[in-house]
């Protein structure tokens, strides 16, 4: 994750705003055609997160939810802002997930094996133009397309499936090579990885040089995580000590 630019927040928007500054400035500036994944709520849909959720909408008169959360528009709208600023903004992807047979809520619902069988996406595609233009219609914006996820939602719930007339669905009879060439990437993935672990804790118990090379990696980014804070922050602190200060530039 530190090696991905992943954006670590700490749930106060006068320390993220920093945070998210720095690094929209650093994709900007090197003209980078980002896709960045956000989730408006800030976290994952539990019975604890939900009545906060709803403990807030009580509080500012809103309406309950019981399919998705309350969205913070505070850094959306930012990003949105910023971006646009910078005519790096082509379009939002409004994505909506679900889960025929119940979400999972933790990683021991994994452990057990309870693998959703089916995850359906219901995509949809907003174009820059469509978007409003001031902080307050964006916010709104926002917020109806979670009042619309609601109601999406809790229909999918009950007919296990989303309303969308362009439905892909990896079931049908034209996608089995596609599901099963997904299938052999998996087990492959799993082959791969499974003898990767192994390999290495061999080499580390039998190899004293292997052992060292993974001491090393293993100090050098405790160390970085401090002094830096993490990979892509050294990497942006690098980017605006000396490529941003090219004559060229």
């Amino acid at each position: 994750m530190q090696v991905g630019c992943f954006l670590f927040i700490k749930r106060r928007w006068d320390e993220d705003e920093k945070i998210i500054k720095r690094m929209l400035n650093y994709l900007t500036s090197i003209r980078h055609e980002t896709q960045l994944l956000l989730f408006p709520e800030g976290t994952d849909l539990t019975e604890y997160t939900r009545k906060r959720s709803n403990d807030y909408a009580k509080e500012y008169n809103l309406p309950k939810y019981n399919y998705v959360l309350h969205p913070r528009t505070t850094g959306f709208v930012y990003i949105v802002e910023k971006l646009r600023r910078a005519k790096q903004l082509d379009c939002i992807h409004d994505i909506t997930v679900g889960y025929p047979a119940g979400v999972l809520q933790n990683e021991m619902d994994l452990f057990a094996g309870r693998f959703p069988r089916e995850v359906h996406f219901h995509i949809r595609r907003h174009p820059l133009r469509t978007l409003p233009n001031t902080t307050g219609q964006l916010e709104l914006w926002c917020t109806t397309r979670w009042a619309e996820k609601e109601l999406q939602l809790k229909e999918f719930y009950q007919r296990k499936r989303f309303r969308d007339l362009n439905l892909v669905d990896g079931r049908k009879t034209g996608n089995h090579l596609r599901k099963e060439q997904v299938k052999a990437i998996l087990w492959l993935s799993i082959l791969f990885w499974g003898n990767f672990i192994v390999l290495m804790l061999y080499l580390m118990v039998n190899y004293l040089f292997f052992l060292k090379i993974t001491a090393i990696v293993a100090v050098f980014y405790l160390v970085e995580g401090v002094m830096f804070g993490g990979v892509e922050d050294m990497e942006i602190k690098l980017h605006n000590a000396i490529w941003a200060k090219l004559p060229w530039k």
